[in-house]
């Protein structure tokens, strides 16, 4: 493991009698792009807002880069925030909207100029020192919040869903520039979003948050594919959710109704324990004829959607139970009727928790 730069020890915070976190434990290690994701009202937010010390916690400890911050203020936590509105200061031009924050610690003149030349520049920001937040589009503008919060050298970047505002296509686009800007940096970064894609793309490690409570820290291919919870699981992507009965134990092997199919999982389940497991769409097949397979199930096709790069199915079994399967580079063909569900077993995986 790396060297912890942030370090949250059973952090717990109340709003009124609503608990927001509960007991959060959680290391953040240097130089990594974490992303804290979730629906609205996990707590997502407000954990970064206690990491930035905007908000106390009830109980618990914060540790930032070797030193106990809870009673210390935001402004010399050496954090920096980049909001989801960029909070620019409307009467100040772009150069004084960056240089701000260094004027406030007393810098000199020529360290100020220097740094805030460099940091536009590194946000395709040269040139307009001088214009004003109301001249500029969303994009420039939520570079020039970024530029703000990088000048003063953080410890942690702390971002609060700072795409929200932006199209799809520019909120792609800045989302490279900023994976690319804190890799060449060396930045440690943490990113609130709620957006799935923003999440996969962008982080090395994912915090998956729920009522408050981690239900998952992991890669982004470990959150997917390997789920620990049914929330993980439901909420990350889209996923078939099966209730299948163990039958061995050396090699994790599954029932549904009769039908075996080997499965993935980091614990050792007992034989005849009744489990979920997560099977992704897009690994799931659909042919019109029976073949060999560990796990052949007839199916009936209900309905489907022609979605561009692949076609999404709603099929259901002679059990009543309904199936999503994902068909890329199906060219023109759209499959209707009686057909078989084929399931790679190697990215069938074992919930742990329920």
């Amino acid at each position: 493991m790396g060297q912890v730069i942030v370090e949250l020890k059973n952090i717990t915070k109340f709003f009124g009698a609503s608990k927001a976190l509960d007991e959060i434990n959680l290391q953040i290690e240097k130089e990594k792009f974490i992303t804290f994701l979730g629906p609205s009202g996990c707590g997502k937010t407000t954990l970064l807002r206690i990491i930035a010390g905007f908000y106390e916690p009830d109980a618990g400890e914060i540790t930032i880069n070797n030193r106990r911050v809870e009673n210390v203020p935001p402004y010399d936590r050496n954090t920096a925030m980049v909001f989801q509105e960029y909070a620019l200061f409307p009467h100040m031009t772009v150069y004084q909207n960056v240089a701000y924050g260094l004027e406030v610690k007393n810098k000199n003149k020529t360290e100020i100029d220097a740094k805030v030349e460099e940091v536009l520049k590194l946000m395709q920001l040269s040139g307009m020192e001088k214009r004003y937040p109301n001249e500029m589009s969303g994009g420039q503008q939520q570079r020039v919040a970024v530029a703000r919060a990088l000048v003063m050298d953080p410890h942690a970047l702390l971002l609060d869903e700072p795409l929200s505002n932006l199209d799809a296509q520019l909120r792609e686009s800045v989302r490279v520039e900023l994976r690319l800007i804190q890799k060449k940096l060396g930045l440690t970064a943490i990113y609130v979003t709620h957006d799935q894609q923003e999440a996969l793309s962008m982080s090395d490690m994912i915090v998956v948050m729920n009522k408050g409570v981690i239900h998952q820290f992991g890669t982004p291919k470990e959150i997917y594919f390997c789920p620990r919870t049914r929330f993980v699981a439901d909420f990350i992507g889209s996923t078939n959710l099966v209730d299948a009965r163990v039958v061995k134990e050396d090699i994790p092997v599954v029932s549904y109704h009769g039908i075996h199919l080997q499965v993935k999982g980091n614990y050792e389940a007992l034989v005849d324990q009744d489990v979920v497991v997560s099977i992704r769409p897009e690994c799931i097949k659909i042919n019109k004829v029976s073949k060999e397979s560990n796990f052949n199930l007839p199916i009936k096709i209900l309905h489907s959607m022609f979605l561009g790069e692949k076609v999404r199915y709603h099929v259901e079994d002679s059990y009543g139970k309904e199936w999503r399967v994902d068909s890329f580079d199906s060219g023109e063909e759209i499959l209707e009727g009686s057909a078989y569900l084929n399931i790679q077993s190697e990215k069938s995986h074992l919930i742990q928790e329920q």
